[in-house]
């Protein structure tokens, strides 16, 4: 039986690095989105990624300002949140 590819965000996720770590571990097909205001950390992630065999995509994105245009199964907030005070809304979405 084929497992389900998981679709990962990860606000905050700067150039990547927890993509980098989960990614392998992960059905085929899954997905990594990476949204982080700093567009140096973006575009460091877009060369790591590169030639990757995953589907990766990062935005440059204030989080408050974020709307997203598909549905994740996994969110992941390492630390971000502690520096956004109505972090509950940018979950809700």
């Amino acid at each position: 039986m084929d497992k389900c590819p998981i679709k990962i965000v990860d606000f905050g996720g700067g150039y990547g690095f927890l993509g980098t770590k989960l990614l392998p571990l992960l059905p085929e097909r899954s997905s990594y989105t990476g949204i982080d205001i700093g567009t140096e950390l973006i575009r460091k992630g877009k060369q790591l990624f590169e030639n990757s065999l995953y589907a990766v995509e990062f935005i440059d994105s204030n989080l408050p300002d974020y709307e997203p245009k598909q549905e994740f199964d996994l969110a992941i907030c390492q630390a971000v949140f502690r520096y956004i005070p109505q972090y509950k809304n940018i979950l809700k979405k």
